[in-house]
């Protein structure tokens, strides 16, 4: 399945359940972030994306903490759409958590 195709099947999920127009505006906003990444780096199957593609994307983010979670979980409850639909074993976000927002204190 194409990241496309897998964006335009999520949408329409969203849109039969009836989650709220902010929700889905919320993806369609990840979405196009999404495939200017993947159309960038030249990834066109949604298996093409793997952890280390979604890092390099990560790093990328320059957004408040709160967006970065927000975005996270997103991205998560996609790829779960998407391993549903697939059968994939895929999991590119499964090891990510939202960055600290202060870095760590040393322990003494």
């Amino acid at each position: 399945m194409t990241i496309e195709e897998a964006c335009g099947a999520c949408l329409r999920d969203l849109e039969a359940r009836n989650i709220r127009k902010s929700s889905r505006a919320n993806y369609r906003t990840l979405f196009r972030q999404l495939h200017a990444f993947a159309n960038e780096s030249g990834l066109r199957e949604i298996e093409d994306i793997d952890r280390d593609a979604m890092r390099r994307w990560r790093g990328r983010w320059e957004c408040a903490h709160s967006t970065q979670s927000k975005r996270l979980k997103l991205l998560k409850a996609f790829f779960r759409f998407a391993r549903g639909r697939t059968g994939s074993r895929n999991r590119p976000c499964r090891a990510f958590a939202a960055r600290s927002r202060t870095p760590s204190r040393p322990s003494h």
